[in-house]
Parts: C-alpha cells; structure tokens; sequence
C-alpha cells in the first residue's frame, strides 16, 4: 500500500478556507491546499479549484473501489477461463501509479 492517509477525506466548508484555496482534510491533519483564483492570475478558478478539491477527497473510496472492481474481475475471468481485458490491465496500472508501483 501506499501508506497514504487514511479515508474519509473532506472538503472543507468555504468558511474553514480562506480566499484563495480550499482545503481537503481527514479527521487528524489537513490533506492538501486546492490553489484557486481568477483565472487571469494564472490560477485554475474557483470552480475548477472546487472541483479539484472533491476529485482529491474522493481519491481513497475512488482507489477502493477500483481495487474491488479489479478483484471482482479477476475472479470472474478466472473461472470463465477468459483472458484479461485491456480494462482491467488499464486499472492494475492507474492502482499500481496510486500505490507508488509504477
């Protein structure tokens, strides 16, 4: 694994931020500062910045549920004795990236 922190990860409310990034946080630590800010100044926007900062929470149920999808495959072709799918060789490798097995 990894070794990243531990889900749920959340994004935190517009009041807990200040004006030119959001937050991302576990119960314990801040996760990661979301820059955002017009456009025009070279940042991704507040909307774009917004959207990032959920993408960024979701990462860890994103990777499970990945993982699961990947094992429930596997399963599946290994007693239809089907070959593996370039789908699933596409997730082992976005789970190994994620995992730092790349």
């Amino acid at each position: 694994m990894s070794g990243h922190t531990p889900a749920p990860w959340t994004v935190m409310p517009e009041e807990d931020g200040c004006d030119d990034m959001t937050l991302v946080s576990c119960e314990r630590c801040g996760i990661a500062m979301v820059y955002r800010g017009p456009v025009e100044e070279g940042f991704v926007g507040v909307k774009a910045g917004k959207a990032n900062a959920r993408l960024i929470a979701a990462a860890p149920e994103l990777l499970n549920a990945l993982k699961d999808l990947v094992r429930h495959d596997r399963i599946e072709d290994e007693r239809d004795h089907l070959p593996t799918c370039l789908e699933r060789e596409q997730a082992e490798d976005v789970i190994a990236k994620a995992e730092g097995r790349e």
